[in-house]
């Protein structure tokens, strides 16, 4: 929800930027429609927000544009059409990248979390083997997990023991 808002947000801001940008080089641009200006807003909205933002930065840019034009007139209908051309064309290769950087993502997690499992099995497998008595306990004293050894130490057996504070295995006064 507020990723949505945020990119909504990123998108107003960008055609907001891109319309000041416009009104400072009118003197030198003149009357005419300037919205390649504005394209500028719409790779930015999508690059970073996605479809939506684009989107949103593209109807915005086109308004923005409208009223910036002198008699609220929006121009050339092949501008206005060119520009909807690059929009379509940013949106479409930003929407790319995204799905692009979603599976480069997903990628990444799957991988972490094969060697977070090997390097659990490997721990664990060390926990069974090693001759002494091991407990692994976290910052708050909570018992992690409890070795074999250790099970034959105490006389606890480590699912008694998970989850309990280390506590339990000290002597009484």
């Amino acid at each position: 929800f507020q990723k949505r808002w945020g990119g909504i947000g990123l998108a107003l801001l960008a055609a907001t930027v891109a319309g000041a940008l416009r009104a400072l080089l009118d003197p030198w641009l003149g009357d005419r429609p300037q919205y390649l200006i504005f394209l500028l807003a719409v790779l930015v909205a999508a690059l970073l927000g996605g479809l939506l933002p684009g989107l949103i930065a593209t109807v915005s840019s086109i308004v923005i544009e409208t009223l910036a034009t002198p008699h609220g007139m929006p121009g050339s209908i092949v501008d206005l059409l060119l520009f909807l051309a690059g929009a379509a064309l940013v949106l479409l290769l930003a929407t790319r990248a995204h799905a692009g950087q979603a599976v480069l993502a997903s990628d990444a997690q799957q991988q972490a979390e094969r060697q977070l499992r090997a390097s659990l099995n490997q721990f664990r497998s060390i926990l069974a083997t090693v001759p002494d008595a091991m407990v692994v306990i976290d910052e708050h004293a909570q018992i992690l997990s409890f070795s074999a050894a250790a099970e034959r130490l105490f006389g606890f057996t480590e699912a008694e023991m998970v989850g309990t504070n280390i506590s339990r295995l000290m002597p009484t006064q």
